[in-house]
């Protein structure tokens, strides 16, 4: 009878507790004008006033939390407006939230330091503080936790290059992050754990919201940049955009970039124990690259479409190296010097279209459609001993790709779903010259490759309880791939591909502390210039190829994340298949010359643990320190490459008096070899340091900063395979000197939402 009792009581209480539960959903504006709030943190709170849940507002102001119950109630609170709270009801639905401006708070007070929100796949950094003084989208990058930006490469640690989203339109040239200043950007949101509707082979995204400005007519942006190694190179560019009343937005800019470097290069090449070969090469590398870019959005209310195109021209990119080397073999030597000239002219046509529907708060669809096509030339002519190899290529590529995906509420959660689709075809004729009088072993062909790709996807996000959050999703890709070497189709690298990548994740949100754990399957499709079939002559001892068998790599990636407070740590264990590295063997039967190419490696490992301080002391200093520990485990041949390789960062950001901002940033790291190839990389340190000062609520900035202060970074490496050595020591990176200029005119800002339909455009 006890038990029949005690079985009644809980079936009575959990019915009571279930009545009593609800999904929270609602919108929040702005009071007076009635404007959407994004990233409005709405924080779920208990009678005692914790905090055991929440959820953040998305670009229409909404927000959604699962399983709420009515003793509950909600916090709404951004930085700029009057914190409000209210009771949770039972309806699961709340009336249109406002929230008043705090004109005291924006009068008076100044925010340092970033706010880091964990969310169920990465976190939210909303920039509140001194970086956005700090001049563009790239110098905020730097700041985030977790994130790097190393001689220009982008990067999430333990993550590797991720996709970048700019207002929800991916990224295509980082020279985007240039054109945005620092004061416009309102959050940035890094996804480590991306869901079943991103691309298989995409680890990681970053998402930039900026500001949404009121106002109508013209505006302009106009910046420039010169710099000094050993030679000036330069950047500059304006953007213009016109606001009609009608909620039609035109856009242009035009951007133009002019790189020179001149370096020296040492290599040492050891082959077979008993052949050497002491090179020095003199580089200079001169590029000139012109951007434009042309476009409109249209949004009202729920509704969006729009539609965009660029265009890249690089008329001039030369690399010209001159040579020494001298050939040892046992007591037999030879001296050589030679001339080697490259020339690239390529030029790239993207367009871009979308169109957003919100059928209503939970209900979206959004449809993005990509057309790409790029031609690009290339010849070289080398020349030694008055005889010459001379050689040219004609590439061209073309992509067609479309993309669908539509979410709504099921069953108290999120259901994403979707299709994506891209057709590519890249051809390259490589030709032998008949001036050519230098003897080889090259000869002229031509390649062709089609490929295409169709992917379906769906992924479900739920709340359990007041602290988890949890999703699962699938994706499913099919890819037809054929290859043809002078018109023959070449069965070895032709092949489909069926693949299904799971994805799933967990998480904890309380108090003080909220972490992770998920994982994901995923798949790196070579990029079409590793697989070409022709031979690039380097040097009479070293030639470079393709390999168009190779196969995609796929990975097993778990990943765990903990923050609490200003310290966040991460770590990410890589189970690889079919790894890309490059190695070097004996070209065909010539004992002297040895053949650089792509090769997979079977299974591989790699652990990566990362750990983020990012406190604010005395409120004008923002120190950030991240330690970063990897670890491969990588064998090819017999030969181990295994050492890991620490990396310390500590970056300093003060505020100074008459709007100065002073920033001082160190990186070091110490020899090992690195996890995507067979390279061991030796140790390294560089300071960087910077002063900033702004003018006119932000519209004017100035900008000197020094890269390599105490110049002593330099690169050097060792690449050792089949019994090769190489190493290679580079004096490139030397100490560089920036002055950078932004003007802002009437800074009315354009909404385009328009996306890359696929992932296929960066294998491009």
């Amino acid at each position: 009878m006890n038990v029949i009792k005690k079985i009644t009581l809980t079936t009575l209480y959990a019915i009571i507790y279930t009545s009593a539960m609800a999904q929270i959903s609602g919108y929040v504006r702005e009071q007076g004008k009635g404007a959407p709030l994004e990233y409005v943190t709405v924080a779920c709170l208990n009678a005692s006033g914790s905090a055991i849940g929440g959820a953040l507002t998305d670009s229409l102001g909404y927000f959604n939390i699962s399983q709420a119950t009515i003793e509950d109630s909600l916090r709404f609170s951004i930085v700029g407006y009057k914190t409000k709270t209210i009771s949770v009801v039972q309806s699961g639905s709340v009336d249109t939230v406002y929230l008043e401006r705090d004109n005291t708070v924006l009068g008076e007070v100044v925010v340092h330091g970033k706010q880091i929100v964990q969310t169920p796949n990465g976190f939210v950094v909303t920039i509140n503080d001194v970086l956005k003084q700090l001049g563009t989208a790239r110098n905020v990058l730097g700041h985030i936790p977790f994130v790097t930006t190393k001689n220009g490469s982008i990067s999430v640690i333990g993550k590797g290059n991720p996709v970048i989203y700019i207002n929800d339109r991916q990224m295509r040239n980082a020279t985007e992050l240039d054109q945005i200043n620092s004061s416009d950007i309102k959050q940035v949101e890094v996804i480590t754990n991306p869901g079943a509707e991103y691309a298989s082979g995409v680890n990681s995204v970053i998402r930039i919201r900026t500001v949404k400005r009121k106002g109508y007519g013209f505006g302009s942006r106009v910046d420039a940049e010169v710099s000094k190694e050993r030679k000036w190179s330069y950047n500059g560019g304006i953007s213009l955009n016109y606001q009609t009343r009608r909620d039609v937005n035109f856009f242009a800019s035009v951007r133009y970039n002019r790189n020179d470097e001149k370096y020296s290069i040492k290599q040492n090449l050891n082959y077979w124990r008993q052949q050497e070969i002491n090179q020095t090469a003199n580089e200079d590398l001169h590029g000139t690259t012109w951007y434009s870019t042309v476009g409109f959005d249209y949004q009202k209310d729920k509704a969006s479409f729009g539609a965009m195109y660029r265009y890249t021209y690089d008329p001039t990119h030369a690399l010209g190296n001159d040579s020494f080397s001298v050939y040892r073999n046992g007591d037999f030597h030879i001296s050589q010097s030679y001339r080697d000239r490259r020339n690239i002219t390529e030029g790239t046509h993207y367009v871009n279209a979308y169109m957003n529907d919100d059928f209503s708060k939970d209900t979206h669809l959004k449809l993005d459609a990509d057309y790409m096509n790029v031609k690009a030339p290339r010849s070289q002519e080398y020349v030694m001993d008055n005889e010459g190899l001379y050689t040219n290529s004609q590439s061209r590529s073309q992509l067609y790709a479309d993309r669908i995906t539509f979410s709504s509420a099921l069953f108290g959660g999120t259901v994403t779903v979707g299709e994506e689709s891209s057709y590519t075809h890249t051809r390259n004729n490589y030709n032998v010259l008949s001036t050519t009088t230098l003897t080889t072993d090259l000869t002229s062909n031509r390649t062709r490759s089609r490929q295409l790709l169709l992917a379906v996807f769906v992924d479900y996000r739920h709340r359990l309880g007041k602290f988890l959050d949890a999703s699962i999703g699938g994706r499913y890709e099919h890819a037809n791939f054929d290859d043809y070497i002078n018109g023959i189709k070449d069965p070895a690298a032709s092949r489909r591909d069926n693949n299904f990548f799971p994805s799933t994740s967990i998480s904890y949100s309380g108090k003080d502390i909220q972490m992770s754990l998920a994982y994901r399957y995923t798949t790196i499709r070579p990029i079409y210039f590793y697989l070409r079939s022709s031979v690039e002559y380097d040097s009479p001892y070293f030639y470079a190829t393709g390999n168009p068998s190779l196969l995609p790599q796929t990975t097993n990636l778990i990943s765990y994340s903990f923050f609490w407070k200003n310290l966040q740590f991460t770590a990410n264990y890589y189970m690889h298949k079919n790894s890309t590295v490059f190695t070097m063997d004996r070209y065909l039967d010539r004992d002297s010359i040895v053949l650089s190419s792509p090769e997979n490696i079977r299974h591989n490992q790699t652990l990566d643990l990362a750990l983020v301080f990012s406190p604010t002391w005395f409120s004008i200093w923002s120190p950030q320190f991240t330690l970063d520990f990897n670890k491969p485990f990588m064998t090819y041949h017999g030969t181990s490459y295994r050492k890991p390789i620490l990396s310390f960062e500590f970056d300093n950001t003060v505020q100074l008096p008459l709007h100065f901002l002073f920033g001082l940033d160190m990186n070091m790291s110490t020899s090992g070899n690195i996890s995507t190839d067979l390279e061991y990389n030796y140790k390294s340190f560089q300071l960087d340091t910077y002063l900033i000062k702004t003018f006119f609520n932000d519209r004017i900035k100035l900008r000197f900063s020094v890269d390599n202060v105490l110049n002593i970074n330099h690169t050097r490496l060792l690449r050792s395979t089949n019994n090769i050595d190489m190493r290679q020591w580079y004096n490139n990176n030397r100490r560089t000197f920036r002055l950078s200029f932004s003007y802002e005119i009437n800074p009315t800002k354009k909404k385009y939402k328009g996306q890359a339909s696929t992932n296929e455009i960066n294998r491009l």
